[in-house]
């Protein structure tokens, strides 16, 4: 399996309610950050699965975190959701 589709399918498994969130973000952030690799990505999708990643690692399931930003879960499913329309075309 390409980089690529490795990547589209845990966003898609993820967006499909397939897996937690908690799952997802481990699996994103293991497989981005150790197994791709960012050469064999066009530019447009390393910026856009770049931006998946920056989701993944800042947002927090817990109401205590002091940022609302980070721990929003429909502005992270919107943007992973955006980001994953985006990466289709």
């Amino acid at each position: 399996m390409e980089d690529k589709e490795m990547l589209m399918m845990i966003i898609k498994d993820y967006i499909e309610k397939k897996i937690t969130t908690e799952i997802f973000q481990r699996y994103y952030f293991s497989i981005y950050n150790f197994y791709i690799d960012y050469d064999e990505l066009n530019e447009f999708d390393y910026e856009n699965f770049k931006k998946v990643s920056e989701l993944v690692d800042f947002y927090d399931d817990n109401d205590e975190v002091e940022y609302p930003h980070f721990n929003n879960r429909k502005y992270f499913d919107e943007k992973i959701h955006e980001i994953y329309n985006n990466l289709l075309y």
